[in-house]
């Protein structure tokens, strides 16, 4: 087991496999002591049916959205979904939460894009409201709840949502985030907790830390054009920016077949973990050290066999660590 030093979590992203697979990650999650497995909700299998199976095969680990567009669906019907997952799992759910982007929104859940911020803190409150039993706008959760307050963790890229999350949520989930910025992120996270009234250690920072067990040199043509996804992606690309990228103005200048060639060894160096287990799980380490709780491993695909790789990742950084002081632990073993 490689040496790291705190709880880790792990995103299973669903890259073209079957449920069997992911099961079978989920499975192989929970026997190596991850403390949290988190489903993002992009294109694959969706993840609330799919946290829904897992809360039937795994009886430890945490259960997280990572992350769940808020456009996705209305408040209420979020508060009941969170609330429902965390009665399947007893009590293990963590609701993630994020802003999403116009036009998914407006293209593939049928909504209109509005104020993100707004959207998000009528989220939380109905959340919240609905499993401490209270009737909003005439509904009432038929079943009792498991936890009057489930956790709810906000995606955070720019200063203002790194403060909302401060101010509101139980967490923030940072991603794609060089190491150097984390300190700023924390920063900005813990203020707004103060100046709320707030007890800034409890606020749970999480990360997702994406990574690749293998030789970087290797690695680097199949990690550069999943890199180049988020370098292309507005609110990515000035986070990016903002802490001093230059990989993503070149690549907004570049015509689209020449971007991927411009993504710099640097910056996937910078954004992805590779090399052996230990030189992995020492990055992982070296974001705990900077402040972030919750490191989650985001296991990336390579190489000809791509999800035989992600299980050789998830499988090397097997932790077998508690969960981070001030975390909601989960229900009965």
């Amino acid at each position: 087991m490689p040496d790291y030093g705190g709880p880790l979590g792990v995103s299973l992203r669903d890259i073209g496999v079957t449920a069997d697979v992911l099961r079978g990650w989920a499975d192989a999650a929970e026997a190596g002591g991850y403390s949290g497995i988190w489903v993002p909700d992009i294109g694959g299998h969706d993840a609330v049916t799919t946290l829904a199976t897992f809360a039937g095969t795994t009886r430890r680990v945490l259960l997280g959205t990572g992350v769940m567009p808020v456009f996705s669906r209305p408040p209420l019907v979020i508060a009941q979904t969170a609330a429902t997952l965390d009665d399947l799992s007893g009590g293990r759910f963590v609701l993630g939460l994020g802003a999403g982007a116009r036009r998914p929104t407006e293209r593939w859940f049928g909504t209109r894009w509005s104020d993100p911020f707004a959207r998000l803190q009528a989220a939380v409150a109905a959340v919240r409201a609905v499993a401490a039993g209270q009737e909003v706008d005439g509904f009432t959760l038929a079943f009792p709840p498991v936890r009057p307050r489930p956790p709810v963790l906000l995606a955070a890229l720019n200063p203002r949502m790194l403060a909302l999350a401060g101010r509101l949520a139980d967490g923030v989930l940072l991603n794609w985030l060089p190491l150097d910025a984390v300190p700023d992120a924390v920063a900005r996270v813990r203020k707004a907790a103060t100046e709320a009234g707030r007890d800034p250690a409890e606020v749970v920072v999480a990360g997702y830390i994406r990574a690749c067990v293998g030789d970087p040199g290797e690695l680097a043509d199949d990690l550069r054009p999943q890199v180049l996804t988020y370098l292309q992606l507005p609110a990515y690309a000035a986070m990016l920016r903002r802490y001093g990228n230059a990989d993503v103005d070149r690549v907004a200048a570049a015509a689209p077949e020449e971007r991927a060639g411009l993504v710099s060894d640097r910056t996937v160096e910078e954004l992805v973990a590779t090399g052996t287990a230990d030189q992995v799980a020492g990055r992982l380490e070296a974001y705990r050290q900077a402040g972030v709780d919750l490191p989650v491993l985001y296991p990336l695909p390579a190489g000809e066999h791509p999800a035989a790789r992600v299980l050789a990742t998830l499988s090397a950084l097997a932790p077998g660590r508690p969960l981070p002081a001030g975390f909601p632990s989960p229900g009965p073993a």
